[in-house]
């Protein structure tokens, strides 16, 4: 199974607008998943109607599944990253 299937409890970011109107309002927002499911939604700028895989959070946003990205925990993105300090003011 691929590590880029989103699941409950993922952090996850909304990379791409509506395919029905390209509406790209929640580009770039933050959330993290509390159920997936496939469900009847409705888009809010140009009414079109999808029954899809939707990933809800748990203050009632939702977007549709094919339009956001799972953000993989930090150890994972820095495996062998090696952090230095910065120093300011000398």
């Amino acid at each position: 199974m691929s590590d880029d299937v989103i699941r409950v409890g993922d952090l996850v970011v909304v990379v791409k607008g509506h395919p029905c109107c390209g509406n790209a309002e929640f580009v770039g927002k933050l959330f993290k998943v509390e159920q997936i499911g496939t469900f009847e939604c409705e888009c809010h700028d140009c009414g079109r109607v999808f029954s899809s895989e939707t990933v809800f959070s748990s203050w009632s946003f939702r977007e549709l599944g094919s339009l956001v990205k799972k953000i993989k925990p930090l150890d994972e993105n820095v495996e062998d990253a090696v952090l230095v300090p910065e120093v300011v003011g000398v």
